[in-house]
């Protein structure tokens, strides 16, 4: 049982069935009706009657409710409580991250981790996966972002967000696809330097799928910034593959367009940090707001 599936439970008996629940939850009717399933069988007994489309409780039903709501209003009040907290923090924060979620994600996510910690100062460097890696190790940044998990045991790797990679082209390509291996030897390309996580993915999934090595494929031009990758495409020097939220962005604008190829390159991105690093308690919280969103910790 957690407060999820508690602020579901009320939501079903405040709204008086599951689609106006779901609705308000902003979750799928199945998802509703499993989760008050799962709850049932914890405790040992049926919640609801149904009769008709509405739900009723059953006795069982009644003192659950009547503690779920206790529950959830004294959860909203440490809620309360902590946000004043949080507004009174102050410290800095120093930050690195490789191009995609440096430049795309992250900025959202500081804004609203400002808006609940405005004393906090938080300052952000761009650069390659391996270099925020290894100032993350030497203790020059208190949290990384980078496109690839870390597989040392000095570094914590956590899962952040999904992301992934996409064909790109000149509005002038005469295509709209890729079709083949031999398509992709052929057309001159555009790549990340080494050092960057896209290009570490793109070259394994290469291997993977086509049975591609770097040395197969016809690189013009190589560059350390995705804008600078759309600058070269747009200009018509090659194709590419970048992140596909700086490719939509850049084709909303008519600089490039997305090309469809069989090689899916799906991949997630992670916020990294030192074992054992206490940190500060702006450092403590700003954690706690990534996490939040259930991500897995990976160790070594």
């Amino acid at each position: 049982m957690n407060l999820t599936t508690l602020k579901t439970f009320v939501t079903v008996v405040d709204e008086g069935n599951f689609s106006k629940a779901s609705e308000k939850l902003h979750l799928s009717q199945p998802a509703v009706s499993m989760q008050m399933q799962s709850l049932s069988r914890e405790i040992g007994v049926e919640i609801f009657l149904r009769v008709g489309k509405r739900v009723h409780l059953t006795d069982a039903g009644k003192i659950l409710y009547s503690e779920a709501e206790n529950i959830l209003k004294l959860w909203h009040r440490v809620e309360n409580q902590l946000s004043s907290y949080q507004k009174q923090v102050s410290g800095k924060l120093k930050l690195g991250a490789s191009t995609i979620p440096g430049q795309y994600y992250l900025p959202k996510f500081v804004k609203s981790f400002k808006r609940d910690v405005p004393k906090g100062e938080i300052s952000v460097i761009l650069g390659d996966s391996n270099w925020v890696i290894d100032s993350v190790s030497l203790g020059e940044l208190d949290i990384g972002f980078v496109g690839k998990r870390v597989k040392s045991k000095e570094i914590t790797s956590c899962r952040w967000m999904k992301d992934k990679l996409v064909a790109i082209a000149s509005t002038d390509y005469p295509y709209d696809n890729i079709k083949n291996a031999r398509e992709l030897q052929k057309v001159p390309m555009v790549l990340r330097k080494k050092g960057s996580a896209t290009r570490e993915v793109l070259v394994d999934n290469l291997r993977t799928h086509f049975n591609l090595g770097i040395n197969d494929l016809n690189i013009v031009m190589e560059s350390n910034g995705t804008e600078g990758i759309i600058s070269a495409v747009e200009a018509n020097l090659g194709i590419s593959f970048i992140s596909e939220v700086a490719a939509k962005r850049a084709e909303s604008s008519g600089a490039i367009k997305i090309v469809k190829c069989p090689m899916e390159v799906k991949r997630d991105l992670y916020y990294i940090f030192r074992k054992g690093h206490e940190g500060s308690n702006i450092f403590k919280i700003f954690l706690n707001h990534l996490a939040k969103g259930g991500n897995k910790v990976w160790t070594m």
